[in-house]
């Protein structure tokens, strides 16, 4: 089950509810290391957000941490400070870390020393990470702040066959009803956030109108489903 919190990868709900400000943190995780249950890295975190997203939910592996060096910001140190104790951990090393994430210390610390050596290199051979992003970690002391991946969108459950037929369950169409827009999920369900930009990319793929119906009857909306 995800956490239901803010849009975008971000901390968590505790820690937003500790402090309003955590919302500044919100897809702003690009520079850091991000790992898993397991003190994986798992994805390139400078990546489209919605793929990260998708990458942490598809793998169901949290709790998902973001390690951070001590900020020089005495706003964003108060920030990080004041997260303590609701998802947000603290510590002089990485071991440190781990242990108090239940993380196996040896694997957090390995993964950690690779991503800095890639870093130092300034290319991410595991994923690709843009070297603006890559920066390299200082000596400690750390934060490790808990993400949780959410995305919102309009986006329905109506699902639609290649002439964007609304579709039952067993994959059959429902006659003379037809979505389109951000009501109209089909190859793009639950795997892109269109934001305002829904209906015009539903418009530039969907083509024709459906064949063998009456174009003058067939009516489409970005909002909700239509019938004839």
């Amino acid at each position: 089950m995800l956490e239901i919190q803010p849009p975008i990868r971000g901390p968590s709900l505790a820690f937003v509810e500790a402090n309003p400000a955590a919302r500044s943190l919100l897809g702003s995780n690009s520079a850091t290391l991000t790992v898993d249950k397991d003190g994986q890295r798992f994805v390139n975190e400078a990546g489209l957000y919605s793929l990260v997203i998708l990458k942490m939910a598809e793998l169901q592996a949290g709790p998902y941490w973001a390690i951070h060096s001590v900020p020089e910001d005495a706003d964003r140190l108060a920030l990080f400070e004041s997260g303590i104790g609701h998802g947000v951990l603290k510590g002089d090393t990485i071991v440190d870390l781990a242990e108090q994430a239940g993380i196996d210390p040896t694997a957090l610390q390995a993964t950690f020393d690779r991503y800095n050596a890639l870093a130092e290199a300034g290319d991410d051979a595991d994923f690709g990470k843009v070297p603006e992003s890559l920066i390299p970690y200082d000596e400690g002391p750390y934060y490790m702040v808990r993400m949780v991946p959410a995305i919102c969108d309009v986006l329905g459950g109506i699902q639609t066959n290649q002439e964007y037929a609304v579709i039952r369950a067993d994959g059959t169409p429902i006659p003379n009803l037809y979505a389109a827009g951000s009501m109209s999920n089909k190859q793009y369900y639950n795997q892109w956030y269109f934001s305002g930009s829904s209906l015009t990319a539903k418009a530039a793929s969907r083509g024709k109108p459906p064949r063998n119906t009456d174009k003058r009857q067939n009516r489409f909306c970005n909002s909700g489903v239509s019938r004839r």
